[in-house]
């Protein structure tokens, strides 16, 4: 009766020390994610209300005129950033 009666702390006191090690990789991945995000948020602030043209290179080559450069800019501006 006596090892029943002294399994209950000793698996309480085992939880414990399971939660408190797991507690110190969960605080770095938490701080990784918040770090993660604080860099996506920084990076949406910057570029908020500016054109964006990254992906449309195609736009500079030297046969593109630039009448229809500037119509495709125009148009992006206005459907994207309205």
């Amino acid at each position: 009766m006596t090892s029943r009666k002294h399994q209950g702390p000793r698996a309480v006191l085992d939880t414990l020390e399971r939660l408190a090690n797991a507690y110190g990789s969960e605080s770095v991945r938490v701080r990784q994610d918040l770090s993660i995000a604080e860099s996506q948020l920084r990076d949406y602030q910057a570029r908020l209300g500016k054109p964006w043209l990254g992906s449309f290179s195609y736009i500079e080559r030297e046969d593109t005129t630039e009448f229809a450069r500037g119509q495709v800019i125009e148009w992006i501006n206005k459907h994207f950033f309205l």
